[in-house]
């Protein structure tokens, strides 16, 4: 595939996410057609007079998306009683069944309402066979040419390793994301498929797995909610596909109080429920879309456009103490209605950093960006990563006064990822914040010499009346939980430090760590 801009190509070049791209489908109609498909199935495919019609009306009247589907290597045309196959899904599984139609005329006269209120109903329609699995993969090349040059390899991959669970299909969406496989009934996507995936997505299939690696999403959910299954899933390390449950969806637009000519995002909030040991039960997890660009092709054929980018803005455990995002949001924005600055840099902070020599620096759960700001006066490269938009705000503002340029991303440091391919960290800023999942992250994200330094407040405060910060023991560190966090960093400084702010006493814990070799 040479000469020209190629969607898939040009989507694993730039590593674009795959986490909340698979098609909004409820159910799907599949007919068995050997082929050639045209451009468009339910317009340009050869069928005897009125198929197309018949189906492409029947399909439109029942909400339902009707594809072909054929084997791999079979001939063209339509079979002699061609199988159908019709599959509703659902966010916890789905249902399908398939028969065998004894004319291809047949599939008009479908009674689509009934068969779909059975299978949505949990039950196999009289007549026909109950499916447990179906990989169809997306091979058509009329639609867009990386569905055939992806696709195919990976449909002969599956058949060779599935039977006659592996078909191929016309156009599922996001061609870009070729090689496409469809997993029925759960209306599963899976995007930039290999065939060297094949043995991992069948073997995945075969245990009640996903493959969260190569997941698009899940086609009963909207956009948002499928990355935040993905996102929920990767941190708690789970891939049994009942583990996780969707339990509400709430979609709103947000607008920053804190900022000037500020646009608004979605914002979709949603609630899950995970059965797995040693896990909470109930999770919130909370996402932002937006068109941040640049443009890029779609499809082959397709003018550039800009796609909708998921950022996990709050992943966290509905009991989990702190705040959380609203509350911070709230906190801040009360901040900047007040009038209140955003306050300087920590003495203690300023002695543990000055010595640094400038590179590339993270500073973690963020807030308003006072060590950011004094690293970038400084001659530091800064990414700053806060899950209020608010702080975040009020951030940009400081720096565009205080003429320093920081990189600022409204992300959950919890699921945050530097992105593929991008140098390692000379320091990684982790200051009052109690995330020690970051904290053990860290050290993956140093470069060979780099430093992580931790400022939080220590358990000893719970013995000191007017300590300031936290009272929960979960937000609180000590020198020892701390250093048993680090891996195989060198720890240069763990301990507890006194420290005198305005009108109390309290006590932090300070650890500063060095990587010496490369991750």
């Amino acid at each position: 595939m040479t000469g020209r801009a190629y969607c898939a190509a040009t989507s694993r070049e730039v590593a674009e996410p795959l986490a909340g791209t698979a098609s909004t489908v409820r159910a799907f109609l599949l007919l068995e057609h050997g082929g050639p498909w045209g451009r468009s199935v339910l317009q340009h495919a050869t069928f005897p007079d009125g198929v197309r019609e018949g189906m492409r009306e029947l399909c439109a009247r029942h909400g339902v998306r009707g594809m072909l589907m054929r084997r791999p290597g079979s001939g063209p045309g339509v079979p002699d009683r061609p199988r159908v196959l019709l599959s509703v899904t659902r966010p916890d599984g789905g249902v399908a069944a398939e028969r065998r139609l004894d004319d291809v005329r047949d599939v008009a006269a479908l009674p689509l309402a009934s068969l779909l209120a059975e299978l949505r109903a949990g039950r196999v329609p009289a007549g026909w066979t109950g499916v447990e699995d179906f990989l169809g993969t997306c091979t058509h090349g009329r639609h867009d040419a990386c569905c055939a040059e992806y696709g195919r390899p990976v449909a002969r991959a599956l058949h060779d390793l599935a039977g006659d669970a592996a078909w191929e299909v016309s156009h599922v969406g996001g061609d870009r994301f070729a090689g496409n496989v469809l997993a029925l009934p759960e209306g599963l996507y899976y995007g930039h498929v290999t065939p060297a995936d094949a043995a991992d997505l069948v073997a995945a299939r075969r245990s009640g797995q996903l493959l969260t690696r190569l997941l698009r999403g899940r086609s009963s959910l909207p956009f948002a909610a499928q990355a935040a299954e993905i996102a929920l899933r990767r941190h708690l390390g789970l891939e049994q596909a009942d583990a996780v449950h969707v339990l509400e969806v709430e979609r709103s637009e947000h607008t920053v109080r804190s900022g000037h000519a500020v646009p608004s995002v979605q914002r979709t909030t949603t609630t899950w429920s995970v059965r797995a040991a040693a896990a909470p039960a109930t999770w919130r997890v909370v996402v932002e879309t937006a068109h941040p660009g640049p443009p890029r092709p779609l499809t082959c054929t397709g003018e550039a456009s800009l796609p909708p980018v998921h950022t996990v803005v709050e992943l966290a455990a509905t009991d989990a103490p702190g705040r959380g995002m609203e509350g911070w949001d709230a906190a801040y924005a009360a901040r900047a209605a007040a009038g209140r600055p955003v306050g300087d840099l920590d003495p203690l902070l300023v002695g543990l950093l000055a010595d640094l020599p400038p590179g590339r620096a993270l500073d973690v759960a963020a807030g308003t960006g006072p060590a950011s700001r004094w690293l970038a006066a400084h001659g530091w490269q800064v990414t700053a990563v806060d899950f209020s938009a608010e702080a975040v705000a009020l951030a940009r503002r400081a720096d565009a006064e205080a003429g320093v340029d920081v990189d600022w991303v409204v992300a959950d440091a919890r699921v945050w990822q530097p992105p593929p391919g991008s140098p390692g960290f000379d320091l990684v800023l982790v200051v009052r914040a109690a995330l020690p999942d970051v904290v053990a992250q860290a050290g993956a994200w140093l470069a060979p010499g780099g430093r992580l330094v931790v400022v939080g407040h220590s358990r000893a405060n719970l013995a000191i009346a007017d300590a300031p910060g936290p009272r929960d023991p979960r937000l609180l560190h000590d020198p020892d939980s701390l250093r048993r966090l680090t891996g195989d960093l060198q720890v240069e400084l763990c301990e507890e430090v006194d420290r005198r702010p305005e009108g109390g006493r309290g006590v932090d814990v300070v650890l500063v760590a060095r990587r010496l070799t490369a991750p």
